[in-house]
């Protein structure tokens, strides 16, 4: 009996690790759609008001470097060709869509082998055969899933629930508070890196623009 509990257990601590694992990595993933769409849109209309503003600009506007507002309406243009090429590529809804199902399965699994474990304490016999049913059902469900999570989102997962005794050391956290919160804003930034970055190059470029208009 000894031997039942000790890897249901085992089996249960692995299923809640990969499901929530996984339902980290889909909002992650969620996350970075909304602020590719949100980027892409606020480029676009970057984009179109350069180029309609810049007939009214001027030739006596100079700016740094050789710009002009065409060249940087044309690279605003391009930030938004590879953000699309990058999502679309990636396919992040499907990834997302498949990671968070695959975890509400895993999830269900691990509910069913609680259930299992909780029964066969109760009648002090185990359950071999169901056992390795469940075992099974998890392994299959990893299989058909076309997708896995990243490692950033494990080390969230364990960030966000450190003070269990899965997560501990001695009795202590493997992790400490201050790397738990570096390892949420590194969670939290590859989501955003891309349209953060072109947000940044976007503003610098319309700064010199405005400084050349100035």
């Amino acid at each position: 009996m000894d031997e039942f509990v000790k890897r249901a257990d085992d089996l249960i601590a692995i299923m809640w690790k990969t499901a929530g694992s996984r339902f980290l990595a889909a909002s992650r993933l969620q996350r970075r759609e909304r602020l590719s769409t949100f980027t892409i849109a606020l480029l676009s209309v970057i984009a179109i008001v350069m180029g309609l503003v810049e007939p009214h600009v001027g030739t006596g506007v100079r700016l740094p470097l050789g710009l002009t507002t065409g060249l940087i309406s044309a690279a605003m243009s391009l930030f938004i060709l590879v953000i699309s090429l990058v999502e679309g590529g990636g396919q992040t809804t499907v990834q997302s869509a498949k990671l968070h199902d695959n975890a509400v399965q895993v999830a269900e699994v691990r509910r069913n082998l609680e259930d299992l474990l909780a029964r066969a304490k109760t009648a002090g016999s185990p359950e071999w055969a169901q056992y390795e049913v469940y075992r099974d059902a998890y392994y299959t469900h990893l299989r058909e899933c076309p997708f896995n999570h990243e490692v950033i989102d494990f080390l969230r997962f364990e960030a966000n629930n450190r003070k269990d005794s899965a997560f501990s050391l001695n009795g202590r956290p493997r992790i400490g508070w201050l790397e738990a919160q570096g390892i949420k804003l590194r969670h939290l930034l590859s989501a955003a890196w891309l349209s953060f970055a072109s947000w940044a190059l976007v503003l610098g470029l319309v700064g010199l623009v405005v400084g050349g208009v100035g």
